[in-house]
Order: structure tokens, then sequence, then C-alpha cells
């Protein structure tokens, strides 16, 4: 059953009343689900690790802040940093919200978490009854928490890899070898389940604590302590070897690697205790040749010896009393006004120091100053302490404990320090690592005064530790910048003020020369930091997947994985993985990573990021992506595999690689093309742009061909892909004519892509389609999808269409050079002469064919078309059915103009119009010549015979004369000789006419 959501109220002893009503809204809110609702008065459990009630900040999933103008006191304060710190850590499970509950101002660093019910529209006071803002209050907040627990993934981030018990219990048996024993006592009952391993534990530490608090008292010796202390251990050792994983609390594990330390624990330091010893000399040295002159330089008088007695002795006082600052005070005073060589002293000197300052405090002067001024007084006291007890001035017989207690409270103090950074490198990467405070500068402190502790004071392992953890990847900071492999090996670039590798080395040095046997303690070591790894991997996941979830990414993946993998190399460079299986292996997790597809493992298939991709050759080369940022995956890939399987692995294994990210870029390319292609069908906005579709199928193209080359025996589909793409057959046109030239697309030429010269290539490539093939291809998409439609969107007799129409019959008749088919001359045939867009050829007053003025568009001449569609198949196409037809569209033409410029009524109609009806007629006695058709004289005799719309003749009392109308005479116009003309010399001479026709047109053979 899970455990019931945790809510803690935060408020004012003013609004007290406020939050109690609040406490009953949201039970009823929350009904049927249980929650626990927290405040400062609820009562804390025995085992909570804090004193104050701030534990309940930390186990609750929601902080709701009930702000108001008393709202931020000393306690509420504190209360809210840590819910801050919380919230950074366990983002985005943790949640803080604010309820108004007056109106006041709120300040901006509370106004950004979210406000409830609003700003304006506080609990108390405003327009609203206080009930239902209650109401809303408690209804938005469980909305809240429902919201928080969808987000969580199922599974969320566990640490359950393979961690065992004897591990475990392998490390809780070395904390019980520090000085202090309740590191590993608090330790050891935080993971126990069964009661009476509890009980035992609980009286372990009651003893431990009686132990502690005689030390203190000066009611033992130093070695009854010392001897009560170690038949302490041996019993909690035999006790720890005789625990079973069944006593154990289920989710051990979970709470064995994330337990932190206590700051309520305390220090194993025993009180010194005897006689006080009077030194006989200052701290000054004599001068060669001074004893000559005094026998007292350098020494100290009775004045002082017994100032100096008196001092020590408040100063010992003050120290049982628990009174360190005036221990502190009486035993520096020694040491500024007398300055004797005593060990004893410094002793005093030292432990005062780090009991009025704390060792928390003190490491955190360490971590955040540049010059720790009380850090550095525990140094010089540490040093003089060790220089005056080898030199037996005044040694006291508690030295070497408590420079040893006093290393280990440090190395305690660092470890807290450290653990309370938020930090975390796997997640702190793309938009995150912009906002994370500078907290690495910390750290590099800390080693630093790690380090000087362990030459200074004593040599202690804790924190040494924790430290070459740290460097190798397993903790919260990124100390490598890249990875290379030089000559066959790892070669770590540092991202830090110091070589990563050379000090992880001195690290190690440092934790051999304090005792630790060094097999043990890198099989240790090793194994802590894989478990860390893999912890951070799972987290990691979880995290991304929480991000998913939320549609915001704010981590980058790839960078928090290349980190992840580097780590993983440094914890393989440092501890090998000889002799180990490949779950405890450093570079199967790598594997795991970057070749997820043939390591076959679930979580790392999970990431779904690419690392590898092919070149322009076909050979596979890192991702875009990894190689922007300097990660070599080929070369680090390579050498794991020589390294786990031989140079006959690499060979083995590189066509595998090579064969998954071939599909993978299959793939990839057909998802691509079919995006296009379902994008190109909208005519909305949804389609793209054309320029970008362009860009786009370009990239396609070029993937078809990267495909092929990569496998040329399996890739002449791609080959033929791009050759119906090229050729029309696909989404876009490639290829236009100029228009007897086949060029490229100019845009397509300007994107780096010349069609023509690509369309070349793959015709070498191909083994499908020959050259005759691919012309017939070309000519047809083009014809269909270019020629065609174009023409047809072409208004009829617009004329400033014309120039584009010319084109387009120019690309037809080179489309049949190139490709003879039919059809193209028959899409020019059928415009010249049945002139669907525009006329192209007019008949002059003597029957001869005239081009019409055209733009010239490559010298096009309508008449030499004809010519040259009749030299190329006489029997299609003829004159004689070309004359008929614009002999027919002429007449049409002269009769629209008949009936349109001249008027209908006699009356009206002057010179202007009897000059356009003599136009009219000379015209149809050359359309007649033309192509000899009575119908085109119908109108002519109509009109000449006094029928029609102008008078021809003159009138004598209202009836017409045969004589010419005197106007005709200004236009050279006989009325009666035209009449004649035409029913004589025409309509009479039709047959030889037609026989002309016949001639001119190849109809007949040429008489002569």
């Amino acid at each position: 059953m899970s455990r019931p959501r945790c809510i803690y109220l935060s408020y004012d002893a003013k609004d007290a009343a406020t939050a109690t009503a609040l406490q009953q809204h949201l039970k009823t809110a929350f009904h049927p689900q249980e929650i626990k609702i927290c405040d400062r008065e609820t009562p804390i459990p025995e085992q909570s690790e804090s004193a104050e009630g701030l534990h309940w900040v930390r186990q609750a999933d929601l902080f709701i802040v009930l702000f108001s103008a008393d709202y931020l006191s000393e306690r509420t304060s504190i209360e809210l940093e840590l819910a801050r710190r919380c919230e950074r850590e366990r983002r985005p499970a943790y949640k803080i919200l604010v309820a108004a509950v007056r109106h006041t101002h709120i300040p901006p660093d509370i106004a950004r978490f979210p406000v409830l019910p609003d700003a304006q529209q506080p609990i108390l006071g405003s327009h609203f009854d206080t009930e239902r803002q209650l109401q809303r209050v408690a209804l938005h907040i469980r909305q809240v928490s429902e919201r928080s627990a969808k987000l969580l993934p199922a599974g969320a981030p566990r640490s359950d890899f393979s961690l065992s018990w004897t591990f475990a219990r392998d490390h809780v048996y070395l904390r019980l070898q520090y000085p202090n024993l309740h590191i590993a006592l608090t330790h050891l009952r935080q993971i126990s389940r069964d009661a009476a391993l509890k009980k035992n534990i609980y009286e372990y530490q009651d003893i431990y604590n009686e132990t502690l608090r005689l030390g203190r008292l000066g009611k033992n010796s130093l070695a009854e302590y010392l001897q009560k202390t170690a038949i302490l251990r041996k019993d909690v050792v035999n006790t720890l070897f005789q625990i079973q994983e069944n006593e154990l609390e289920p989710d051990w594990r979970d709470t064995f690697l994330s337990a932190t330390r206590s700051d309520a624990a305390l220090s194993a330091i025993y009180t010194p205790n005897g006689e006080i010893y009077i030194p006989e000399t200052l701290n000054l040295p004599i001068a060669p040749g001074a004893a000559a002159l005094s026998d007292t330089v350098g020494l100290l008088s009775y004045e002082q010896k017994s100032e100096f007695r008196r001092q020590l002795l408040l100063a010992a006082d003050a120290y049982a009393l628990e009174q360190y600052g005036r221990a502190h005070a009486h035993a520096d005073n020694v040491r500024v006004q007398i300055d004797p060589q005593s060990a004893q002293l410094y002793e005093y000197l030292l432990l005062t120091q780090l009991q009025r300052e704390g060792a928390g405090q003190i490491a955190r002067n360490a971590a955040e100053n540049d010059r720790p001024t009380q850090f550095n007084q525990l140094l010089l006291y540490a040093n003089r302490l060790w220089e005056y007890q080898e030199a037996g001035k005044c040694p006291t017989p508690t030295a070497l404990h408590s420079l040893e207690a006093t290393a280990c409270d440090m190395g305690e103090a660092f470890c807290r320090y450290y653990d309370q950074l938020p930090d975390n490198y796997l997640i702190d990467t793309g938009e995150r690592e912009k906002e994370i405070p500078a907290n690495r500068i910390y750290v590099e402190r800390l080693r630093e005064a790690a380090e000087m502790v362990f030459r200074s004071v004593a040599p202690y392992g804790s924190f040494l530790e924790t430290l070459v953890l740290e460097l190798c990847g397993g903790g919260k900071f990124h100390w490598i910048k890249q990875v290379e492999v030089r000559d066959d090996h790892f070669v770590f670039v540092s991202d830090a003020t110091f070589e990563v590798e050379t000090n992880i080395g001195e690290l190690l040095g440092f934790l051999v020369r304090a005792g630790y046997p060094a097999p043990e303690l890198y099989k240790r070591l090793r194994h802590q930091l894989l478990l860390r790894l893999k912890s951070g991997r799972h987290f990691l996941f979880g995290h991304l997947r929480q991000e998913q979830k939320r549609y915001r990414s704010v981590t980058d993946p790839r960078a928090s994985l290349m980190r992840f993998v580097q780590s993983c190399l440094m914890g393989y460079t440092i501890f090998g993985d000889q002799d180990y299986e490949d779950d405890q292996s450093f570079l199967r997790l790598i594997l795991e990573i970057l070749l997820p597809e043939l390591v076959n493992h679930p979580d790392s298939e999970a990431f779904g990021l690419r690392w590898f991709d092919l070149d322009a050759n076909g050979e596979v080369c890192a991702h875009a992506e990894a190689n922007a940022q300097g990660f070599q995956v080929i070369q680090i890939v390579e050498k794991i595999l020589r390294d786990r399987s031989g140079k006959v692995g690499w060979l083995r294994v590189a066509p595998n690689i090579k064969e998954t990210i071939y599909h993978f870029y299959v793939d990839d390319t057909e998802q691509q093309y079919q995006a296009l292609r379902h994008a190109l069908q909208f005519n909305d906005v949804r389609r793209p742009n054309a320029l970008d579709a362009r860009k786009a199928l370009i990239e396609i193209q070029q993937r078809r061909m990267v495909c092929y080359k990569a496998y040329p025996e399996r890739g002449q589909d791609f080959i033929d892909a791009s050759i119906r793409e090229l050729a029309g057959e696909g989404l876009m046109l490639w290829l236009h004519m100029n228009p007897e030239v086949l060029e490229s697309v100019a845009d397509s030429v300007a994107m780096g892509y010349p069609a023509v010269e690509a369309l070349a290539q793959l015709s070498r490539l191909t083994q499908r389609y020959t050259e005759a093939d691919l012309r017939g291809m070309i000519i047809e998409r083009y014809f269909d999808q270019h020629i065609r439609p174009n023409y047809d969107k072409i208004i009829p007799r617009r004329e400033a269409e014309r120039a584009a129409c010319i084109r387009l019959l120019l690309e037809a008749m080179f489309a049949y050079r190139i490709y003879p088919k039919m059809r193209y001359l028959d899409f020019v045939y059928e415009e010249l002469s049945e002139e669907r867009k525009f006329a192209w050829i007019d008949i002059n007053n003597d029957g001869k064919w005239l081009a019409f003025q055209i733009p010239d568009v490559h010298g096009f001449n309508p008449l030499n078309a004809i010519e040259e569609l009749f030299n190329t198949l006489r029997s299609r196409y003829t004159k004689l059915l070309v004359r008929e037809r614009i002999a027919q569209n002429r007449f049409q033409d002269e009769l629209h103009r008949y009936y349109r410029e001249i008027s209908e009524f006699t009356s009206e109609n002057r010179l202007p119009e009897r000059e356009i009806a003599v136009q009219i007629i000379r015209k149809l006695k050359g359309i007649f010549r033309s192509y000899p058709k009575d119908e085109f004289l119908e109108p002519a005799l109509i009109e000449l015979s006094g029928k029609g719309r102008i008078r021809w003749y003159n009138k004598v009392l209202g009836f017409n004369t045969r004589n010419n109308f005197y106007e005709n005479q200004y236009l050279g116009f006989n009325a009666r000789w035209e009449e004649y003309d035409i029913k004589h010399n025409l309509l009479l001479q039709k047959h030889d006419i037609m026989q002309q026709v016949l001639f001119e047109c190849g109809e007949l053979p040429n008489p002569q």
C-alpha cells in the first residue's frame, strides 16, 4: 500500500486559525484519498534526524505557504529555504504553493510560485466568502497534487540494481573502523526492519553515548575509553555479520545509497585529563652565541610558568563544563602572552577550536572562502601539536586520539557539506546548465582542504573516498571536458584547475597510506562507483520521461549521456574491468548507451538517441550533434571493443554497427519523404514553402545516394527512386527547357544540386533504365506536369501571355526532338491551326499567309513551325487542313468585326465605317483566294447587293442606281466592279483557285 501524500502548512502564529480551517477543507477535498497534514506542531518521529521539526518539510509532497504580512519570521524563513532546497533536489515531485491569507504585497521570490486562489482575492478580507475561498484553495491543492502524481513515471528512479547485502555489510564494517561509531550505527539503524535488531542497535548507541559521556567527564582514562570502544566495536561487528537480508527494510537499497550524515551525532573526542605539564622553553630558539650572554634566554620565568598552569587549568575546567569559547580564550591567552612549546596547550587549542566553531562551520568556512581563517587556525594548532608531541615537549597521551577524532569529525563535516549540494551533473545540461549555481568551486576548495587535513591532522578516509567517487563521475559534478583516444589509450582533458586523473591517483595513494589494503580498497570503490553510475543513469531516464510528459525539455539528453560515458571511461581507466562479469563492467554500461540495438538492453533503448550516422560515402561516422561537441564516439567504441574482445571482436562488430545504422538511415529517409509527400498534398497554409520543400527533397535525394553507396549491391532501388524523382515522376519538377536546351531548375542549382549532372551520374549507376527510357520519362512527365498545365492556365487572347505560349510551343517541339512522340507535335499543330489561345497566321488581300506581329521569343515564326510540321509527317500534318482552319478563323474574325464596328442603321454609317467595310470585303476576297469556299464571299455579296449596312450606290428619287457612291472614290473602291469580280473572277474560277491551293499545299503535283 502506497504511503499517504504529505502536505506541510507553513504559516505565522497569527494565521493559526486559518491553517486549522484549511486542514478541514483539505481532508474533505481529498476524500476518500488518505493524506497527512503537517505543520510545526506535528510530533516528530523518534528516529527523525531533526530535532527542530523540519523533518516534515523534507518528507512533504506539497509545501503550502499561508502568506500574510507577518509571514517572514525567522522560523518560517528557515522552513521556506529548506523547502526551496528540496524542490531543487526533487523537482517535479516536490511542489511549493502560496495561499494568500490577507491583502499584502508578495515578494518576487515567493510570487514566482503558484499563488492561489489569487493574490488579489485572499482568503480573508475579499468580497468572497471565507469558506468559499478555503474550499477553492483546497480543491486547487488537490488538482496540483494529482497532476504532480501523474508526472512521475511508472517505476520512478530507484537504485535497486546490483547492490548486495554482502557489499553493504562490508561498507558498514568499514565505517565501524572510524573513531566515531555513531556514523555506522545510524546507517545500520536506518535500513533495519527487525524489531530485535533495532533494539540491539539502540542498545549499542546507548552504550556508546554513555562511554562518550564518561570520557568527556574524565571518569575513564583514555585506555579504558579505547578499550570499551573496542569491545563495543567488536560486538557491533559480530551483530553485523549475523544480520540476514530478510531482517532489513524492503527498500533498504534506496535508503542505504541515499543515506545522509547527521549533524546530531556526538563527537568521538576524548576530553584530555591528567597532570598539567609545565614547559621549560618559549617558542623562541636561542641564537648562536646568545648563551654566553645569558643563561635564561628562551626559558620561561617562574611567573610565566605559574600563569601557564593557571590559565591551562582554567581552560581544562571550562572545557569539562562544555564552555568551549571560554576554554579557547584561556588557552589562546597562554599562546599569545607566553607562547610556550607545549603539545598539551595546542591540544586544548585544537579541541576547543573544533568544539567552539563546530566542524560543520569550519568545513563551510573552508569551502566558501578563499582565505578560510577558522580552518587555517585548526591546521595551525594540529601542526604545532604534531611538532611538539614528536619533540617530547609537554607530550599528552591523548594527542594521537584527538588528532584522529578531529580528522574524522572534519571528514564527516566535509561529507555533510558535500551532501547538501543540490547539483546533479547528469541533468544539469541544456537550459538547466545556465541556471545552476556555481557550486563546483566549493568542492574544489574542499578537495584542497581534505588533503591538508590528511597531511596535517591525521590520515582518514571517509571524505577522500567521496572525493575519488566524485572525480570519477559518481557524484554531483562533471570534471572531464573531453575524452580522446590517442595511441590506443584514453586521454582525459580536465575541466578543472587541476588534472583529474592525476589527482584521483594521489587520493588513492592517500587512502593506501591511511592503512586501507589496496585490493580491497579498489574493489570497494569500483563497486560503489558502478552503483552510483547505474543509479544516475536510471534517474536520468526517469527525469527525461518527466520532461516528455510536461512537453518542455530543459535537459540536453545527448550532453547528459556523453557525460555519463566519460564518467564510465574514467572508472574503467582507474579501476579496470578485468575479471568482472558483464553486469559489473563499465565498458558494458557504455555499450548499452552507444550501441543499444546490438547490446539489446531495455533501459538504454529508452533514451532513443543516435550516436552514429552515414557520411557522404556511405561509411559509418559520428552523429552530427555528437561530432559538434567533440565526442569521438567511433574511436571510443572501437577502443572499447578492442579492449573487450581484441581486434577480431572489433572486426566482427563493425559490420553489425554499419548494418544497424544503415537500416535506421533508410527508415529515416523514407519517413522524411512520406512526411514531405503528405505535406505537399495540402493547398492551404499547411503546404510548405516551395523553396523549403525543394531543400528538403534535395536532402532526401542526397540521403538516397548515401544509402546506395553504403551497400551498392542492394541499393538499386534508391537509384531508381532518385531517377524517377528527377525525371518528373516524384513530387517536384527538376528539369526545364530553355527552350531548346534541357537545364536544371534555377532553385535547384542555387541550392547546390544541379539536377542534370545528378541525373547523368544516376544514369551511369542504374541497371534498370536505358537512355531511351530516361528520355521518355523526362519528356513525358515534363509535358504532362509543365507544358500542358501551364498551357491550360493561359487565358485566350490575353496578349501579355503570348510569349509564355510561344515558349511552351517551342518546348513541345524540342521535346519531340528528344523523344519523338506525336502528341507533342499534335499539341503544336492544334494550337497553330485551331488557334485555341491566340491567332498566329493572318491572310492578306491576295490570299497569302502572313504571321501576326508577335514577341520575338527565340526567333519563333508560326509559318516556319507549320512548314516544319509538314516536312516531319505530311500524312498527319497537312497544309490544306491548316489553310481551311485558318481561313475559317479569319472569316469569323471579319464577320465579328463587321457586326461589331458597323452600325445596322444605314443613316449612322459614315466614311470611317465605309472604310472598314471596304477592308472587310477585300479581306474576304483574300480569304477566298487562300481557301475557296462560297460562304467566305457570301457576306460581301450581301453587302454589295445593297442589302447590307453601307450605301454603295447613288439614289435617284429614292431608288438605287448603279452609279458608284461618291465616297467610294476616296477609298479607290468601285462597288460594281467588286461585285463583278466576286461573281465572275472568283466564284466562277473556284475550281482553278482550288487547284492552285492543292498544288501549294502539296496535295497535287506541281503542274510545271
